[in-house]
């Protein structure tokens, strides 16, 4: 029972994100509301609850509420969007913390992925994205 629960949050999350991969160019403000609305359907509730943690909070959350990997990673793909909006339409006074908690993310799944003995590429493809995502950032 678990196990189809967090696959179907899974699923939606992956419908969520294709919207906002659709709507980001045109309609930035509308995907990042699609990420408010993501929030909605995880264990946090809601963005706003996401944005109050640093990322020793986010790590005792997640570990609190036994979050599966997962879902982290579908989480990792929206803060990643995110990201990507926010830095595309110069909006990068809060973008520091996001970084950090993306970063901790990443190095979070990938744990829990060993601990599993789960190989996936898409550490690798999260790592490049973010990498991509801050040469974009003004120095």
């Amino acid at each position: 029972m678990q196990k189809d629960y967090i696959l179907e949050m899974v699923e939606e999350l992956g419908q969520v994100l294709g919207a906002i991969l659709t709507l980001k160019k045109n309609n930035p403000r509308k995907a990042l509301e699609y990420i408010q609305v993501a929030f909605r359907s995880t264990k946090f509730k809601n963005k706003d609850f996401f944005d109050s943690l640093d990322v020793k909070g986010l790590k005792e959350f997640i570990d609190q509420n036994s979050i599966d990997h997962r879902t982290i990673d579908s989480i990792t793909d929206l803060l990643l969007e995110e990201l990507d909006i926010k830095i595309s339409n110069s909006s990068i006074d809060d973008v520091e913390l996001l970084v950090s908690k993306v970063e901790f993310l990443i190095l979070y799944c990938e744990q829990k992925e060993n601990e599993l003995k789960i190989f996936s590429f898409k550490r690798n493809i999260h790592r490049e994205r973010l990498k991509e995502l801050l040469a974009k950032l003004p120095i």
